[in-house]
């Protein structure tokens, strides 16, 4: 057999080996999602509940693929705090995979600034949101997840952090 008909052999393979990949993962993804509500902050006189969620799709094939990874912070009323008080705003978020011994397997996902879906929410309501979109592969020993939510109010110069949540789920 010849070099090129191996190779056409192995494009046809990887082809199919992608194509199932993909369509596994379109056809058995399950969608998760999880909240944090209720986390009181305050900063001089002013103060406010935050609610704290994510959503994403994830897939075991091979290794667990997340899809739609997103991070949520809506702060309740928050533009009620002028900017005396509230020089500006960041919302950080990330998601941590462990094993069943509480290894850390794998990188920390930081998704980034972004929305992977519509919420509706009050009009003086403060909605922070990060997504991952592309799929996002961890080994499959991995167990489960920890999610960490902040929010940061900018107060003469210094960044605060006023809201936190932490939250560990089963994968």
């Amino acid at each position: 057999m010849g070099a090129g008909a191996r190779g056409v052999r192995f494009g046809l393979a990887l082809g199919l080996a992608l194509s199932l990949l993909v369509n596994g993962v379109a056809s058995g993804a399950t969608s998760r999602f999880v909240s944090s509500p209720n986390h009181w902050g305050s900063i001089i006189v002013w103060g406010a509940w935050t609610d704290f969620s994510a959503s994403w799709k994830q897939t075991r094939s091979s290794v667990w693929l997340f899809e739609d990874f997103g991070l949520t912070a809506v702060v309740r009323n928050g533009k009620d705090c002028g900017v005396a008080v509230c020089e500006a705003w960041d919302f950080t978020g990330n998601v941590k995979f462990y094993d069943a011994s509480n290894v850390q397997v794998g990188q920390t996902l930081f998704p980034p600034i972004g929305a992977c879906s519509s919420g509706a929410s009050n009009i003086r309501d403060r909605v922070f949101n990060r997504c991952r979109t592309s799929p996002y592969g961890v080994l499959l020993r991995a167990t489960k997840l920890k999610l960490t939510w902040g929010v940061w109010i900018k107060r003469k110069g210094n960044w605060l952090q006023v809201w936190s949540a932490t939250k560990t789920v089963a994968i």
